[in-house]
Protein backbone atom coordinates (compact mmCIF):
# COMPACT_ATOMS: atom_id res chain seq x y z
CA UNK A 1 0.00 0.00 0.00
CA UNK A 2 3.01 2.26 0.34
CA UNK A 3 2.36 5.58 2.79
CA UNK A 4 -0.27 7.61 3.30
CA UNK A 5 2.07 9.87 5.35
CA UNK A 6 2.31 12.95 5.19
CA UNK A 7 -1.15 13.67 3.78
CA UNK A 8 -2.62 11.13 6.78
CA UNK A 9 -0.89 8.72 9.25
CA UNK A 10 -0.86 5.23 8.45
CA UNK A 11 -2.28 2.28 10.26
CA UNK A 12 -0.27 -0.92 10.76
CA UNK A 13 -2.20 -4.53 12.21
CA UNK A 14 -0.03 -6.14 15.13
CA UNK A 15 1.37 -9.25 13.81
CA UNK A 16 1.42 -12.69 15.81
CA UNK A 17 3.19 -15.86 15.80
CA UNK A 18 2.07 -18.06 12.85
CA UNK A 19 0.94 -14.47 10.70
CA UNK A 20 2.44 -14.66 7.11
CA UNK A 21 4.56 -12.05 6.70
CA UNK A 22 4.44 -10.45 3.08
CA UNK A 23 6.95 -7.95 1.34
CA UNK A 24 4.32 -5.11 1.49
CA UNK A 25 4.73 -5.55 5.31
CA UNK A 26 8.39 -4.49 5.07
CA UNK A 27 8.49 -1.83 2.33
CA UNK A 28 5.21 0.05 3.81
CA UNK A 29 7.30 1.00 6.97
CA UNK A 30 10.13 1.89 4.75
CA UNK A 31 8.69 4.08 2.88
CA UNK A 32 6.76 5.81 5.63
CA UNK A 33 10.01 6.25 7.11
CA UNK A 34 11.55 7.93 4.17
CA UNK A 35 8.34 10.20 3.72
CA UNK A 36 9.35 11.07 7.85
CA UNK A 37 12.90 11.68 7.17
CA UNK A 38 11.69 13.73 3.67
CA UNK A 39 9.64 16.02 5.68
CA UNK A 40 12.55 16.63 8.77
CA UNK A 41 14.55 17.16 6.29
CA UNK A 42 19.03 16.56 6.43
CA UNK A 43 20.81 18.51 8.61
CA UNK A 44 21.29 22.26 6.37
CA UNK A 45 18.59 21.43 4.11
CA UNK A 46 17.85 23.46 1.12
CA UNK A 47 14.50 21.76 0.95
CA UNK A 48 12.09 24.67 1.29
CA UNK A 49 9.27 22.59 2.84
CA UNK A 50 11.48 20.15 5.09
CA UNK A 51 11.71 21.29 9.03
CA UNK A 52 14.99 21.66 8.93
CA UNK A 53 15.25 23.94 6.73
CA UNK A 54 12.34 25.93 8.09
CA UNK A 55 14.01 26.05 11.48
CA UNK A 56 17.46 26.31 10.94
CA UNK A 57 17.18 29.02 7.93
CA UNK A 58 13.78 30.61 6.78
CA UNK A 59 12.21 30.56 10.57
CA UNK A 60 8.68 30.74 8.90
CA UNK A 61 5.17 28.89 8.87
CA UNK A 62 2.79 29.10 6.50
CA UNK A 63 -0.68 28.15 7.98
CA UNK A 64 -4.49 28.42 6.28
CA UNK A 65 -6.85 31.28 8.01
CA UNK A 66 -8.49 30.87 11.40
CA UNK A 67 -5.97 28.83 12.58
CA UNK A 68 -2.95 30.01 15.26
CA UNK A 69 0.10 29.46 13.07
CA UNK A 70 2.13 29.11 16.32
CA UNK A 71 0.40 28.48 20.11
CA UNK A 72 2.63 28.69 23.13
CA UNK A 73 0.80 27.53 26.00
CA UNK A 74 2.74 27.67 29.69
CA UNK A 75 0.69 25.95 32.05
CA UNK A 76 2.94 25.75 34.66
CA UNK A 77 2.80 27.98 37.63
CA UNK A 78 6.71 28.62 37.80
CA UNK A 79 9.61 30.89 36.76
CA UNK A 80 10.51 29.83 33.52
CA UNK A 81 10.16 32.03 30.27
CA UNK A 82 8.10 30.90 27.73
CA UNK A 83 9.58 32.45 24.88
CA UNK A 84 13.50 33.71 25.63
CA UNK A 85 14.90 34.79 22.46
CA UNK A 86 18.61 35.96 22.71
CA UNK A 87 19.61 37.71 19.74
CA UNK A 88 23.37 38.34 19.21
CA UNK A 89 22.69 39.55 15.72
CA UNK A 90 22.42 42.95 13.95
CA UNK A 91 18.76 42.46 12.67
CA UNK A 92 15.19 42.59 13.93
CA UNK A 93 14.95 40.88 17.11
CA UNK A 94 11.08 40.48 16.46
CA UNK A 95 9.58 41.65 12.74
CA UNK A 96 5.58 41.37 12.75
CA UNK A 97 4.62 42.23 9.07
CA UNK A 98 0.76 42.79 9.46
CA UNK A 99 -0.20 42.38 5.76
CA UNK A 100 -4.12 41.97 6.64
CA UNK A 101 -6.59 43.99 7.76
CA UNK A 102 -6.85 43.96 11.48
CA UNK A 103 -10.63 43.30 12.63
CA UNK A 104 -12.26 45.62 15.23
CA UNK A 105 -10.77 45.30 18.40
CA UNK A 106 -8.04 42.77 16.75
CA UNK A 107 -4.18 43.82 17.33
CA UNK A 108 -0.63 42.93 15.39
CA UNK A 109 0.70 42.59 18.94
CA UNK A 110 -1.40 42.66 21.82
CA UNK A 111 -0.65 41.45 25.78
CA UNK A 112 -3.96 40.77 27.99
CA UNK A 113 -3.80 39.92 31.40
CA UNK A 114 -7.41 39.40 33.54
CA UNK A 115 -4.67 38.26 36.65
CA UNK A 116 -4.37 41.06 39.53
CA UNK A 117 -0.61 42.02 38.38
CA UNK A 118 1.31 43.08 41.84
CA UNK A 119 4.35 43.52 41.53
CA UNK A 120 5.47 42.54 37.10
CA UNK A 121 4.82 44.70 34.72
CA UNK A 122 3.22 43.22 31.35
CA UNK A 123 5.42 45.11 29.07
CA UNK A 124 9.00 46.45 30.09
CA UNK A 125 11.60 47.77 28.07
CA UNK A 126 15.00 47.87 29.59
CA UNK A 127 18.37 49.86 27.95
CA UNK A 128 20.77 48.95 30.48
CA UNK A 129 23.76 50.53 29.06
CA UNK A 130 24.34 54.13 29.63
CA UNK A 131 26.10 55.00 26.74
CA UNK A 132 23.32 54.03 24.31
CA UNK A 133 22.21 56.84 22.41
CA UNK A 134 19.15 55.34 20.87
CA UNK A 135 15.57 55.29 21.80
CA UNK A 136 14.06 53.24 24.24
CA UNK A 137 11.06 53.10 22.52
CA UNK A 138 10.38 54.19 18.51
CA UNK A 139 6.90 54.58 16.72
CA UNK A 140 7.19 55.70 13.21
CA UNK A 141 3.57 56.33 12.30
CA UNK A 142 2.25 58.15 8.79
CA UNK A 143 -1.37 57.25 9.38
CA UNK A 144 -4.14 59.80 9.65
CA UNK A 145 -5.24 58.78 13.23
CA UNK A 146 -3.56 58.61 16.66
CA UNK A 147 0.09 57.29 16.79
CA UNK A 148 -0.24 56.45 20.68
CA UNK A 149 -3.92 56.19 22.11
CA UNK A 150 -4.52 54.76 25.92
CA UNK A 151 -7.23 54.23 27.25
CA UNK A 152 -8.13 54.15 30.88
CA UNK A 153 -10.84 52.35 32.51
CA UNK A 154 -12.97 55.12 34.22
CA UNK A 155 -13.42 52.23 37.45
CA UNK A 156 -9.97 51.90 37.65
CA UNK A 157 -7.57 54.27 40.19
CA UNK A 158 -4.12 54.30 38.36
CA UNK A 159 -2.49 56.85 36.51
CA UNK A 160 -2.85 56.99 32.94
CA UNK A 161 1.19 57.77 32.20
CA UNK A 162 3.33 58.31 35.64
CA UNK A 163 7.28 58.87 34.19
CA UNK A 164 10.25 58.84 37.13
CA UNK A 165 13.24 60.84 35.80
CA UNK A 166 15.90 60.80 38.65
CA UNK A 167 18.05 62.15 36.37
CA UNK A 168 18.74 66.11 35.10
CA UNK A 169 17.41 65.48 31.62
CA UNK A 170 14.20 66.26 30.13
CA UNK A 171 11.46 64.22 31.43
CA UNK A 172 9.52 64.76 28.18
CA UNK A 173 10.90 66.62 25.21
CA UNK A 174 8.49 67.73 22.49
CA UNK A 175 9.87 68.61 19.29
CA UNK A 176 7.12 70.05 17.18
CA UNK A 177 8.61 70.51 13.76
CA UNK A 178 5.31 71.08 11.85
CA UNK A 179 3.19 73.95 11.86
CA UNK A 180 0.15 72.34 14.33
CA UNK A 181 -0.33 72.14 18.06
CA UNK A 182 2.34 70.83 19.79
CA UNK A 183 -0.04 69.75 22.88
CA UNK A 184 -3.62 69.99 23.12
CA UNK A 185 -5.35 68.95 25.99
CA UNK A 186 -9.66 68.61 25.86
CA UNK A 187 -10.50 68.49 29.53
CA UNK A 188 -14.18 67.47 30.32
CA UNK A 189 -13.39 67.27 34.39
CA UNK A 190 -15.80 69.70 36.07
CA UNK A 191 -14.32 70.41 39.86
CA UNK A 192 -10.75 69.02 38.90
CA UNK A 193 -8.18 70.87 37.81
CA UNK A 194 -7.07 70.21 34.26
CA UNK A 195 -3.38 70.65 35.08
CA UNK A 196 -1.28 70.91 38.65
CA UNK A 197 1.72 71.75 39.30
CA UNK A 198 3.54 71.00 42.41
CA UNK A 199 7.17 72.13 42.64
CA UNK A 200 7.76 72.33 46.38
CA UNK A 201 11.66 72.15 45.99
CA UNK A 202 12.31 74.71 43.79
CA UNK A 203 15.32 77.23 44.32
CA UNK A 204 16.35 79.27 40.92
CA UNK A 205 14.12 77.43 38.58
CA UNK A 206 10.75 78.29 37.99
CA UNK A 207 7.93 76.32 37.92
CA UNK A 208 6.16 77.14 34.31
CA UNK A 209 8.46 78.89 31.77
CA UNK A 210 7.27 80.54 28.53
CA UNK A 211 9.85 81.58 25.98
CA UNK A 212 10.00 82.95 22.33
CA UNK A 213 12.89 84.32 20.73
CA UNK A 214 11.37 84.65 17.56
CA UNK A 215 11.24 87.89 15.62
CA UNK A 216 8.05 87.26 13.71
CA UNK A 217 5.87 86.51 16.63
CA UNK A 218 2.69 88.15 15.97
CA UNK A 219 0.02 86.47 18.10
CA UNK A 220 -0.17 86.64 22.14
CA UNK A 221 3.01 84.70 23.69
CA UNK A 222 -0.22 83.75 26.33
CA UNK A 223 -3.65 84.04 26.32
CA UNK A 224 -6.44 83.07 28.82
CA UNK A 225 -9.83 83.79 27.17
CA UNK A 226 -13.31 82.76 29.14
CA UNK A 227 -15.54 82.71 26.37
CA UNK A 228 -18.74 82.67 27.51
CA UNK A 229 -20.57 85.64 28.75
CA UNK A 230 -22.66 83.82 31.31
CA UNK A 231 -19.45 82.83 33.69
CA UNK A 232 -18.19 83.88 36.55
CA UNK A 233 -14.71 82.62 37.25
CA UNK A 234 -11.74 84.90 37.75
CA UNK A 235 -9.86 84.79 34.52
CA UNK A 236 -6.55 84.92 36.62
CA UNK A 237 -5.62 84.91 40.07
CA UNK A 238 -2.26 85.29 41.57
CA UNK A 239 -2.09 84.60 45.44
CA UNK A 240 1.41 85.48 46.70
CA UNK A 241 2.28 84.57 50.19
CA UNK A 242 5.40 85.89 50.21
CA UNK A 243 7.53 88.72 50.79
CA UNK A 244 8.25 88.77 46.77
CA UNK A 245 6.57 90.99 44.55
CA UNK A 246 2.91 89.34 42.94
CA UNK A 247 3.55 90.28 39.49
CA UNK A 248 6.59 92.27 38.21
CA UNK A 249 6.68 93.59 34.55
CA UNK A 250 9.75 94.52 32.27
CA UNK A 251 11.18 95.25 29.24
CA UNK A 252 12.02 97.30 26.47
CA UNK A 253 9.40 97.07 24.09
CA UNK A 254 6.16 98.50 24.78
CA UNK A 255 5.02 98.99 28.38
CA UNK A 256 2.24 96.92 29.72
CA UNK A 257 -0.96 98.29 29.36
CA UNK A 258 -5.29 98.17 29.88
CA UNK A 259 -7.20 99.25 27.02
CA UNK A 260 -9.87 101.37 27.73
CA UNK A 261 -12.92 99.02 26.63
CA UNK A 262 -11.31 96.57 28.90
CA UNK A 263 -10.60 99.03 31.80
CA UNK A 264 -12.56 97.87 34.91
CA UNK A 265 -15.23 100.66 35.48
CA UNK A 266 -18.90 101.80 36.20
CA UNK A 267 -20.36 105.31 36.09
CA UNK A 268 -22.33 107.40 38.99
CA UNK A 269 -24.80 109.87 38.73
CA UNK A 270 -26.43 112.65 40.71
CA UNK A 271 -29.11 115.25 40.09
CA UNK A 272 -30.55 118.08 41.75
CA UNK A 273 -33.94 119.78 40.58
CA UNK A 274 -34.60 123.55 40.74
CA UNK A 275 -34.13 125.07 42.82
CA UNK A 276 -32.01 124.13 44.85
CA UNK A 277 -28.38 122.89 46.32
CA UNK A 278 -26.68 119.98 46.39
CA UNK A 279 -23.20 118.60 47.53
CA UNK A 280 -22.91 114.54 46.63
CA UNK A 281 -20.31 112.55 46.74
CA UNK A 282 -18.73 111.25 43.45
CA UNK A 283 -19.12 108.00 42.66
CA UNK A 284 -16.07 105.92 43.34
CA UNK A 285 -14.02 109.08 45.26
CA UNK A 286 -10.56 108.54 44.56
CA UNK A 287 -10.86 106.34 41.69
CA UNK A 288 -13.40 108.69 40.16
CA UNK A 289 -12.34 110.51 36.44
CA UNK A 290 -13.70 114.05 36.36
CA UNK A 291 -17.61 114.21 35.77
CA UNK A 292 -19.27 115.20 32.72
CA UNK A 293 -22.66 117.32 33.77
CA UNK A 294 -25.68 119.21 31.78
CA UNK A 295 -29.23 120.56 32.59
CA UNK A 296 -32.53 120.01 31.11
CA UNK A 297 -32.99 123.30 30.70
CA UNK A 298 -30.96 126.21 28.82
CA UNK A 299 -29.90 128.36 31.57
CA UNK A 300 -27.49 130.52 32.98
CA UNK A 301 -28.33 130.34 36.45
CA UNK A 302 -27.04 126.87 37.14
CA UNK A 303 -23.45 126.63 39.08
CA UNK A 304 -21.12 123.09 39.37
CA UNK A 305 -17.97 123.44 40.71
CA UNK A 306 -15.40 121.20 42.62
CA UNK A 307 -15.87 121.46 46.37
CA UNK A 308 -12.88 123.55 47.94
CA UNK A 309 -13.90 123.23 51.90
CA UNK A 310 -15.22 127.30 51.35
CA UNK A 311 -18.80 126.90 49.43
CA UNK A 312 -20.23 124.23 52.15
CA UNK A 313 -19.88 122.11 55.13
CA UNK A 314 -16.62 120.08 55.01
CA UNK A 315 -17.21 116.43 55.81
CA UNK A 316 -15.71 115.09 58.65
CA UNK A 317 -14.30 111.95 56.39
CA UNK A 318 -12.48 111.92 53.26
CA UNK A 319 -14.55 111.66 49.97
CA UNK A 320 -15.00 113.96 47.00
CA UNK A 321 -17.65 115.77 46.79
CA UNK A 322 -18.62 118.45 44.49
CA UNK A 323 -21.30 121.62 44.63
CA UNK A 324 -23.79 121.88 42.43
CA UNK A 325 -26.88 124.34 41.87
CA UNK A 326 -30.33 124.15 39.44
CA UNK A 327 -31.97 127.75 39.31
CA UNK A 328 -34.25 125.80 36.65
CA UNK A 329 -34.98 122.65 35.39
CA UNK A 330 -32.67 119.42 36.40
CA UNK A 331 -28.71 120.40 37.20
CA UNK A 332 -27.02 116.55 36.54
CA UNK A 333 -23.66 114.78 36.43
CA UNK A 334 -22.43 111.54 35.17
CA UNK A 335 -18.62 110.56 36.65
CA UNK A 336 -17.10 107.26 35.54
CA UNK A 337 -14.71 105.61 37.81
CA UNK A 338 -12.64 102.41 37.91
CA UNK A 339 -14.72 99.66 40.14
CA UNK A 340 -13.76 96.23 41.50
CA UNK A 341 -17.55 95.45 40.11
CA UNK A 342 -19.86 95.99 42.78
CA UNK A 343 -22.76 93.03 42.42
CA UNK A 344 -25.84 95.56 44.18
CA UNK A 345 -26.88 98.76 42.73
CA UNK A 346 -27.44 101.40 45.09
CA UNK A 347 -30.27 104.80 44.35
CA UNK A 348 -30.46 107.18 46.90
CA UNK A 349 -32.96 109.83 46.57
CA UNK A 350 -33.75 113.32 48.19
CA UNK A 351 -37.67 113.91 48.70
CA UNK A 352 -39.74 117.18 49.62
CA UNK A 353 -41.40 115.95 52.98
CA UNK A 354 -44.26 118.04 52.07
CA UNK A 355 -44.78 117.70 48.15
CA UNK A 356 -43.07 114.69 48.34
CA UNK A 357 -41.08 115.74 45.10
CA UNK A 358 -37.82 114.35 44.31
CA UNK A 359 -35.53 116.50 44.66
CA UNK A 360 -32.04 115.26 44.35
CA UNK A 361 -30.83 111.59 42.99
CA UNK A 362 -27.59 109.28 42.79
CA UNK A 363 -27.59 106.12 41.50
CA UNK A 364 -24.41 103.91 41.50
CA UNK A 365 -23.33 100.25 41.14
CA UNK A 366 -21.33 100.73 44.72
CA UNK A 367 -22.23 102.24 47.82
CA UNK A 368 -20.76 106.24 48.40
CA UNK A 369 -18.32 105.17 50.91
CA UNK A 370 -16.72 102.91 48.40
CA UNK A 371 -13.33 105.14 47.38
CA UNK A 372 -14.75 108.15 49.97
CA UNK A 373 -12.84 106.88 53.20
CA UNK A 374 -14.59 103.48 53.00
CA UNK A 375 -16.66 104.07 56.14
CA UNK A 376 -20.31 103.11 55.95
CA UNK A 377 -21.16 104.88 59.15
CA UNK A 378 -19.02 108.59 58.54
CA UNK A 379 -20.40 108.36 54.77
CA UNK A 380 -24.21 106.26 54.79
CA UNK A 381 -25.39 108.77 52.19
CA UNK A 382 -23.98 110.63 49.12
CA UNK A 383 -25.78 113.64 50.02
CA UNK A 384 -23.77 115.52 52.79
CA UNK A 385 -25.88 117.01 55.31
CA UNK A 386 -29.54 117.47 54.80
CA UNK A 387 -32.08 119.41 56.57
CA UNK A 388 -34.45 116.81 58.56
CA UNK A 389 -37.03 119.19 58.88
CA UNK A 390 -38.39 119.28 55.49
CA UNK A 391 -36.06 116.65 53.66
CA UNK A 392 -36.40 112.88 54.18
CA UNK A 393 -33.62 110.25 52.45
CA UNK A 394 -35.23 107.14 50.55
CA UNK A 395 -33.27 104.02 49.31
CA UNK A 396 -34.47 102.49 46.79
CA UNK A 397 -34.92 98.38 47.36
CA UNK A 398 -33.26 95.89 45.50
CA UNK A 399 -35.77 94.55 43.51
CA UNK A 400 -37.21 98.43 42.31
CA UNK A 401 -33.26 99.26 41.57
CA UNK A 402 -33.01 95.96 38.63
CA UNK A 403 -36.75 97.13 37.41
CA UNK A 404 -35.34 100.82 36.76
CA UNK A 405 -32.04 99.70 35.34
CA UNK A 406 -34.23 97.08 32.96
CA UNK A 407 -36.33 100.10 31.57
CA UNK A 408 -32.99 102.52 31.48
CA UNK A 409 -31.85 99.07 28.72
CA UNK A 410 -35.29 99.06 27.26
CA UNK A 411 -35.86 102.61 26.64
CA UNK A 412 -33.08 104.08 26.33
CA UNK A 413 -33.33 107.12 28.75
CA UNK A 414 -31.27 107.71 31.68
CA UNK A 415 -31.89 106.86 35.54
CA UNK A 416 -31.80 110.78 35.78
CA UNK A 417 -34.73 111.40 33.30
CA UNK A 418 -37.11 107.86 34.47
CA UNK A 419 -36.79 109.35 37.93
CA UNK A 420 -37.54 113.04 37.95
CA UNK A 421 -40.06 112.82 35.30
CA UNK A 422 -41.57 109.58 35.17
CA UNK A 423 -41.73 108.20 38.98
CA UNK A 424 -43.34 109.33 42.76
CA UNK A 425 -41.73 107.63 45.71
CA UNK A 426 -44.07 104.64 47.15
CA UNK A 427 -45.08 104.81 50.69
CA UNK A 428 -44.48 101.71 52.72
CA UNK A 429 -41.69 101.60 54.25
CA UNK A 430 -39.71 98.24 53.34
CA UNK A 431 -37.18 96.39 56.04
CA UNK A 432 -33.00 96.87 54.64
CA UNK A 433 -31.71 93.95 53.02
CA UNK A 434 -27.57 93.55 53.27
CA UNK A 435 -26.49 94.47 50.20
CA UNK A 436 -22.74 94.68 49.04
CA UNK A 437 -20.63 97.82 49.46
CA UNK A 438 -18.49 97.51 46.56
CA UNK A 439 -15.04 96.24 48.10
CA UNK A 440 -13.94 93.27 47.69
CA UNK A 441 -10.97 91.50 50.13
CA UNK A 442 -8.82 88.11 49.84
CA UNK A 443 -9.00 86.15 52.26
CA UNK A 444 -7.47 83.08 52.62
CA UNK A 445 -7.09 82.93 48.66
CA UNK A 446 -10.67 83.56 48.44
CA UNK A 447 -12.26 87.03 47.33
CA UNK A 448 -15.06 87.80 49.92
CA UNK A 449 -17.60 90.39 49.59
CA UNK A 450 -17.70 93.29 52.19
CA UNK A 451 -21.28 93.92 53.15
CA UNK A 452 -23.28 96.82 54.51
CA UNK A 453 -25.40 95.36 56.69
CA UNK A 454 -27.04 98.41 58.54
CA UNK A 455 -28.25 101.80 57.94
CA UNK A 456 -29.40 104.88 59.32
CA UNK A 457 -33.13 104.44 60.63
CA UNK A 458 -33.67 107.89 59.12
CA UNK A 459 -32.97 106.80 55.73
CA UNK A 460 -35.95 104.91 54.52
CA UNK A 461 -35.93 101.66 52.02
CA UNK A 462 -39.14 102.52 49.06
CA UNK A 463 -39.99 101.49 45.83
CA UNK A 464 -41.29 103.59 42.82
CA UNK A 465 -44.51 103.94 41.71
CA UNK A 466 -45.62 105.54 38.10
CA UNK A 467 -46.99 108.79 38.03
CA UNK A 468 -49.77 109.59 35.65
CA UNK A 469 -50.52 111.91 33.35
CA UNK A 470 -52.12 114.43 36.11
CA UNK A 471 -49.41 114.08 38.24
CA UNK A 472 -47.08 114.73 35.99
CA UNK A 473 -48.22 118.21 34.61
CA UNK A 474 -48.74 119.23 38.45
CA UNK A 475 -45.19 117.99 39.12
CA UNK A 476 -43.97 120.23 35.68
CA UNK A 477 -46.04 123.11 37.26
CA UNK A 478 -44.94 122.77 40.87
CA UNK A 479 -41.38 123.31 39.68
CA UNK A 480 -42.36 126.05 37.11
CA UNK A 481 -43.82 127.89 40.00
CA UNK A 482 -40.57 127.23 42.25
CA UNK A 483 -38.29 128.83 39.32
CA UNK A 484 -40.76 131.95 39.59
CA UNK A 485 -40.53 132.54 42.95
CA UNK A 486 -36.70 132.53 42.97
CA UNK A 487 -36.68 135.10 40.05
CA UNK A 488 -39.07 137.24 41.44
CA UNK A 489 -37.20 137.29 44.56
CA UNK A 490 -34.43 138.05 43.03
CA UNK A 491 -35.67 140.63 41.20
CA UNK A 492 -36.62 142.44 44.30
CA UNK A 493 -33.23 142.24 45.76
CA UNK A 494 -32.10 143.97 42.63
CA UNK A 495 -34.50 146.66 43.10
CA UNK A 496 -34.06 147.32 46.97
CA UNK A 497 -30.25 147.07 45.64
CA UNK A 498 -30.62 149.94 42.95
CA UNK A 499 -32.88 152.33 45.24
CA UNK A 500 -30.36 151.69 48.72
CA UNK A 501 -27.64 152.62 46.88
CA UNK A 502 -28.98 154.92 43.94
CA UNK A 503 -26.88 152.86 41.00
CA UNK A 504 -28.47 151.31 37.50
CA UNK A 505 -28.53 147.64 36.24
CA UNK A 506 -25.29 148.32 34.28
CA UNK A 507 -23.43 149.11 37.38
CA UNK A 508 -24.95 145.90 39.16
CA UNK A 509 -24.07 144.04 36.22
CA UNK A 510 -20.59 145.72 36.06
CA UNK A 511 -20.34 144.54 39.75
CA UNK A 512 -20.84 141.19 39.24
CA UNK A 513 -18.59 140.88 36.49
CA UNK A 514 -15.33 142.44 38.84
CA UNK A 515 -16.56 139.59 41.69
Amino acid sequence: MSTNFPSSLDSYSTKSSGDTISEAHINDPQDAIEALEAKVGVDTSAVTSSHDYKLATANTWTQGSNVNCLDINKTGAGSGIAVDIDNDGTDDGILITQGGVLASGKSALRIVSSIDQTSGNLLRLDVTNTASSQAGFYLNYDGDNNAIELELDAIGNGKGIRLNNPGTNIAIDIQQTGNGVALNIAASNTSQDVIYLIADSLTAGKALFVYSNSANISGDLANITIEHASATAVALRIKNDGSGVPISISGSGQQAFVSTEHLNTSTATASQAATGWLQPALGGGEYAFFPTTKNTSATTNTTFQIFDGNSGTMWTTYAAKVTMYAGAGTISFINRYVTSSGTDFWSFIKVDKITKDIIATWSAPDHPAYGNGGDFDALPHPFGSYDETKEEIILLDKGTCNSIRQEVEDTGKDIITLLHEEYKIGVIDKPFVPLHSGKKINKGGEVELVMVNTIPNYIKVRDLQKMNNGEKTALKNRMAEKVDVIEIDKQNKRNNFKQKFNVTDDFIDELKELL
